[in-house]
């Protein structure tokens, strides 16, 4: 089985930030692809070690906008007038 990814920010030199989820390991992890000339390259983040950065960095930020979104549209759907898929969300945060 596949890992599940979404993109949370797009950083001033391109890197770019997912939010990874694999079913099989049950595991729920950042992944940070670096920008040319290192493109190719994904590093492992622990989602842990992201939320506990301070000061707040762009990228951490932009997780807890991401994780924030996801919670209202679940607890809240009430609140938007039409439904919202993740690429809605995405989009907002990325954008």
């Amino acid at each position: 089985m596949a890992t599940d990814r979404r993109l949370f920010h797009i950083g001033r030199d391109g890197d770019r930030w997912f939010l990874c989820y694999c079913p099989e390991a049950c595991c729920l992890y950042v992944a940070h692809e670096l920008p040319e000339p290192a493109s190719g390259i994904t590093v492992r983040v622990e989602l842990r070690d992201l939320l506990r950065r301070y000061p707040c960095t762009p990228e951490q930020g932009a997780l807890q906008h991401f994780i924030g979104a996801l919670l209202v549209d679940a607890t809240h759907p009430q609140i938007s007038a039409r439904p919202r898929t993740m690429r809605d969300v995405v989009g907002e945060v990325v954008g």
